[in-house]
């Protein structure tokens, strides 16, 4: 039964989620909490990631966590999340444009930047589609991995929290099955947004405000320090009594009210025709113990909203008395642990991956490593177990050696004539390669057209097929030595935005430098629908010349 581990790494506290999977079961094995406040009351400061990467290893250790394939959450105050509208294009173009843009940023960050992208359906009102990009700093995550790496955790991935959460929600919760869905997942200083569109994700945001909001107001209010601030809202009073209703009103208001909006961002960056409605909310998080907060996010999108518990739906029979305690307590803030450790359980969560590449290499090498020194292991072993058994055999020499050259002499025999079958099958062979050699320029060929394309075909033109023709030729009974290749040519069909009505002299321009190029023989480009549609289909039938001529 698979076992994956998912840690979020949160500014309030330290979240570990072990799930179970075994064929569509899934049941929670460990789950545990480590209080950020437990950790500067220890002396480990938030800034030296070195020092909390230790501790929270050797916590994870002692828990009884496995050390190996562990998910980490990278937090929205360390990554990036964009979106990008694109016309249709194949996929290897797609990854070069992404490659362009994720470089372009990058460029202008001045440091180096993790990357991943993910295509997600969302309506856009054209034929198009939208691509989600993340990006992460390595200079912000990179130091609390690496810290994890060195103290013997096996880290396979970084995903964005708020992606980890639209997953609690797909797999663990009931989103709705058609219409949107809304995730708000409440951290201390920032919360996760994710919506969900018949049970998919389609959008993501991190927004840097949390339930240190209410903690401020009541800090403010009472004139009490942050410590005694979080007291009072788990209590629901002041230090006095008093209700604490009125005092966090407005700070759930500014709350709810960037949750809002980020639908509104998710209309623009997606390119909506219609607003975003969703039918239900989810609060999750620990800021989401204000019962009040669920009530004005529905308020305020005027649809359902609940407190939901991502463990609520979970078996966890299976777990140890003290994980079932905090549970209890903590479980309402496992959704990004529990995406995270989902990502490995199930082939439909979402693969997004910002592990820096520095990381990831290393790790690559590493378990590269341990199979050489296990295959060298094994080599020194069967080198042994050889020589000892040639000892022994060798023991015995005198009172076998008529019987060994008797047989050797055998063997010696029936090696030359299987060695002389094996002449004739590979001449055999020989004849067969040289024969297929002669047909290897047809490949030859297309391999050099589709660089063609690729190098000199204008973003608003998009190739539909490309049809490889040979002529035929009857084959002389006289000719001596491979065959020669049949000449080829090729049939290109596309289309051309012809949004500036000026197809045909982009269409004459491609023709151009096409002929131009050192492998066409000839080319020839002509429309094949009406040229002043928006649209327009074109067809180009081009000979190249001989690869070896």
């Amino acid at each position: 039964m698979a076992v994956s581990v998912g840690l979020d790494i949160g500014q309030g506290s330290v979240k570990a989620v072990a799930l179970k999977g075994s064929g569509a079961s899934i049941t929670l094995s460990r789950y545990a909490v480590l209080s950020r406040q437990q950790l500067r009351d220890e002396g480990i400061s938030d800034e030296d990631p070195v020092a909390l990467g230790s501790r929270i290893a050797n916590w994870l250790k002692s828990e009884g966590f496995p050390t190996s394939r562990l998910q980490v959450a990278v937090a929205g105050r360390d990554s990036i999340i964009r979106y990008s509208n694109l016309p249709p294009m194949p996929p290897w173009r797609l990854q070069l444009l992404m490659e362009y843009e994720i470089a372009e940023v990058a460029e202008k960050a001045g440091e180096s930047l993790t990357a991943d992208f993910a295509i997600v359906p969302a309506q856009t009102g054209s034929d198009g589609f939208s691509v989600l990009v993340a990006l992460a700093k390595d200079s912000a995550i990179e130091p609390i991995i690496s810290s994890l790496a060195e103290n013997q955790l096996d880290i396979i991935s970084g995903s964005p929290a708020a992606v980890a959460a639209a997953d609690t929600l797909r797999f663990l919760g009931d989103p709705e099955k058609s219409g949107y869905s809304v995730v708000v997942n409440i951290g201390k200083s920032s919360t996760d947004v994710a919506v969900l569109d018949s049970g998919v994700m389609v959008f993501a945001r991190t927004i840097t405000s949390g339930s240190d909001l209410f903690n401020r107001a009541l800090s403010d209010h009472f004139d009490i320090d942050e410590e005694d601030a979080e007291n009072c809202k788990l209590d629901k009073r002041g230090p006095g009594g008093e209700g604490i209703g009125p005092i966090l009103s407005q700070s759930m208001t500014r709350l709810a009210s960037s949750v809002k909006s980020t639908l509104n961002y998710m209309k623009g960056q997606l390119k909506l025709r219609d607003d975003v409605v969703p039918r239900r909310v989810f609060v999750t998080g620990g800021g989401a113990r204000l019962p009040a907060l669920a009530r004005q996010l529905g308020e305020m999108m005027n649809c359902p909203a609940e407190v939901w518990d991502p463990l609520a739906g979970i078996e966890t029979s299976g777990a140890p008395q003290g994980d079932l305690e905090a549970i209890e307590e903590h479980g309402i803030g496992a959704s990004v642990a529990c995406g995270l450790a989902l990502k490995n359980l199930l082939q439909a969560s979402s693969k997004l991956d910002l592990l820096p590449q520095k990381l990831r290499e290393k790790r690559e090498w590493s378990h590269r490593t341990r199979w050489l020194i296990a295959a060298g292991a094994l080599l020194l072993f069967q080198g042994l177990l050889t020589i000892a058994l040639t000892g022994y055999r060798y023991s015995g020499e005198d009172s076998r050696r008529e019987t060994l050259a008797k047989t050797n002499a055998k063997t010696v025999n029936s090696r030359n004539a299987k060695h002389k079958k094996r002449v004739g099958q590979n001449n055999e062979r020989e004849n067969y390669l040289a024969s297929l050699s002669s047909h290897a320029r047809a490949g030859r060929q297309v391999q050099r057209v589709l660089r063609l394309v690729s190098d000199v075909l204008p973003r608003n033109m998009v190739i539909v097929s490309i049809d490889l023709q040979v002529q035929k030729r009857k084959a002389d009974p006289d000719e001596e030595g491979p065959r020669q290749a049949a000449p080829v040519k090729f049939l290109i069909s596309g289309q051309v935005d012809n949004t500036q009505l000026n197809c045909e002299q982009e269409l004459a321009e491609l023709a151009a430098k096409m002929e131009s190029h050192s492998s066409v023989a000839a080319v020839s480009i002509d429309p094949t629908s009406e040229t002043g549609a928006p649209r327009v289909n074109f067809e180009i039938e081009l000979t190249p010349k001989d690869p070896e001529g």
